[in-house]
């Protein structure tokens, strides 16, 4: 008789046991499907997070690219693209004339000024084209540094008299002097014929 309460004892003991033992596998096998179906939802939601961000930046910089900057809306471009406590990155403020003559075609202009106020994060150079034709530059300045000016202009080409409608394209440039924007704003050059008129 003894021995089978020792043995029903063996039995109990091993019963509880196994018991624990299928326990602890059913929590793990509960944490693993809840890992497997939780993971995927978080980086989900993880990724389209991320996405929509940056649909947000490229919305945001899409916006603010490639702006034409005339006299008519140049305070409201300002206005649109500064702020109270200075320009952001890459952004530029400009004092410049937008008429610039000449006496000829191969003479320095008296009144064409170019300024690249301190005021601005980057320095700057700028490409002068037609109008109608953008891949012709007629200028291309040298690299203007913050808190100077360009002034004592003669075009790269010689222009016939007349009046041409003009594209004056800055590149703002890195401490590497690589372009990192542009900026354009239309000019109106006026060549005078031999008899100044």
């Amino acid at each position: 008789m003894g021995g089978n309460i020792t043995g029903n004892m063996t039995i109990e003991r091993i019963s509880k046991k196994l018991s624990m033992v299928s326990e602890e596998q059913d929590i793990k096998v509960r944490f693993f499907i809840i890992g497997i179906l939780i993971v995927p939802l978080l980086l989900t939601i993880i990724g389209a997070s991320v996405y929509m961000g940056s649909l947000k930046g490229a919305e945001s910089k899409s916006a603010d690219a490639n702006v034409v900057v005339t006299p008519d809306n140049m305070d409201e471009v300002k206005n649109s693209t500064g702020n109270a406590a200075g320009l952001a990155v890459g952004s530029f403020e400009t004092s410049m004339t937008t008429e610039w003559h000449f006496n000829s075609g191969e003479e320095m202009s008296g009144d064409a000024y170019v300024q690249n106020v301190l005021e601005n994060t980057n320095d700057v150079y700028f490409d002068v084209v037609f109008a109608d034709d953008t891949e012709h530059v007629i200028y291309k300045s040298p690299i203007i540094p913050r808190g100077s000016h360009l002034e004592n202009i003669v075009l790269d080409e010689k222009l016939n008299p007349g009046t041409y409608d003009c594209i004056l394209i800055y590149h703002l440039v890195d401490d590497d002097n690589y372009p990192v924007s542009s900026l354009q704003v239309d000019i109106k050059i006026v060549v005078a014929d031999e008899l100044g008129k």
